[in-house]
């Protein structure tokens, strides 16, 4: 089973994919929240087991994952649309290896 943050991230993100070529900084916003919680919560886990590769590889790929939001949320040029779609399909792996 999925983590409902990831599920709750993914469908803020698809809100933000749906709105282009505008940005939406609520639906970036909304994505981000989950991500970092989840974050979060992997930071202390790996804490209390520094050897876990597991979350260790959880843990870098949420942090890609609130990187890209915040490039989405506050681009510094154009608006990384390309990436922001690359994001999706990172965060399906994410949650499939987080139900894993």
């Amino acid at each position: 089973m999925s983590d409902p943050r990831l599920d709750e991230s993914l469908a803020a993100l698809d809100r933000a994919l749906a709105a282009r070529p505008h940005r939406d900084g609520q639906a970036f916003t909304e994505a981000t929240k989950p991500m970092c919680a989840y974050r979060d919560e992997l930071r202390y886990a790996l804490r209390k087991a520094p050897d876990d590769l597991a979350k260790r590889r959880q843990l870098k790929a949420a942090n890609l994952a609130v990187t890209l939001m915040l490039a989405g949320h506050f681009p510094l040029g154009d608006m990384p649309w390309d990436q922001i779609e690359a994001l999706r399909g990172h965060l399906e792996a994410m949650q499939r290896d987080a139900a894993a």
